[in-house]
């Protein structure tokens, strides 16, 4: 559990937990840092509250929505 800070918002007290190994091609190749899960509360592992279902929950937000948008990369031979 610890403060998540995106920007100028902050989650206070947010339980996430740590990945340290992945399996499966999805994971191959791509670069990333981390992995936000945005999924449902029913979808939670022991029954943690996600992120953005906190971030409703303790008002931090104007609106509850979020989008994503996700940049096409042209694949070269």
């Amino acid at each position: 559990m610890d403060d998540i800070h995106l920007g100028d918002i902050v989650i206070k007290n947010q339980v996430f937990g740590a990945v340290y190994r992945e399996v499966g091609e999805a994971f191959v190749g791509v670069p990333f840092s981390g992995i936000l899960g945005l999924g449902t509360p029913q979808m939670a592992a022991a029954d943690t509250l996600p992120l953005f279902d906190n971030m409703m929950k303790e008002k931090i937000i104007k609106n509850n929505i979020f989008s994503v948008y996700l940049n096409p990369v042209p694949i070269s031979n």
